[in-house]
């Protein structure tokens, strides 16, 4: 006999009233016996990267919803803060390293949901929402310090969306992406 868990028992719309944090844990965390309710639960995480200004305002002119629902989603909540930001970003990478496009998305405990995508091998662009409706984007430079990976940020820093308006450096950014 199956028995459900109360979560299970409700609609899947009722997902859309779960902090990306409770979603997180229902899909990795518990283990839940129904297969479309969790199927459910990863579509709204999902959501999460497509309902961002950073979708909506410059990676949706790259990818569609489908190729992004395919790229990882990290909660920093899991980031330890013994560990440098660089180090982080440097072992997501290395976990990414059989994706096409080496990009996943980080969310932070305020639910600002930020893009990461390595350009080169030395170089990644890290572009984040500003306020409500900003973009903001920074270069992350890899720099190898004591044959150990260390990202450092750049100078190479500026807004591609501000104030509902593109700026100068949107089409730059946009041909810097890789295509779908």
């Amino acid at each position: 006999m199956t028995v459900y868990t109360s979560i299970e028992c409700c609609a899947s719309d009722i997902f859309n009233y779960l902090t990306i944090t409770e979603l997180f844990d229902y899909a990795y965390k518990q283990i839940l016996s129904n297969k479309l309710i969790h199927k459910s639960i990863i579509y709204n995480i999902n959501k999460y990267k497509t309902n961002s200004i950073i979708y909506k305002k410059l990676l949706s002119k790259k990818y569609s919803e489908q190729f992004i629902f395919k790229c990882p989603i990290y909660n920093l909540n899991s980031y330890d803060p013994k560990m440098s930001f660089h180090t982080y970003i440097d072992t997501i990478m290395a976990k990414n390293n059989n994706l096409p496009h080496k990009m996943f998305f980080l969310i932070n405990k305020l639910y600002k949901v930020f893009f990461i995508q390595e350009i080169n091998k030395e170089t990644c662009i890290f572009i984040s929402q500003s306020f409500i409706t900003n973009v903001y984007y920074t270069f992350i430079k890899q720099k190898t310090v004591h044959t150990t990976k260390r990202f450092i940020y750049t100078n190479n820093h500026g807004y591609i969306y501000k104030d509902k308006q593109y700026t100068n450096a949107t089409n730059e950014i946009l041909s810097l992406l890789k295509n779908e």
